[in-house]
């Protein structure tokens, strides 16, 4: 099983539910997550509160 960390895109929507618990797993706690609330205003004018937690290194949002 490849770690999240080191699959692409492609891997990752192929990955089922429990691949992709496996693949996280074995990231051993290098995945960030983080969880955005859709109703909510953004941070930051015409930035989206998604394109900050990626922009502070969010590998799942």
């Amino acid at each position: 099983m490849k770690r999240l960390i080191s699959a692409n895109a492609s891997e990752i929507l192929s990955m089922n539910a429990q691949e992709l618990k496996q693949s996280i797993k074995a990231s051993e706690g290098r995945v960030i997550l983080s969880e955005n609330v859709a109703p909510r205003e953004s941070f930051i004018g015409d930035i989206t509160n998604a394109e900050i937690a990626r922009a502070f290194g969010a590998d799942m949002i």
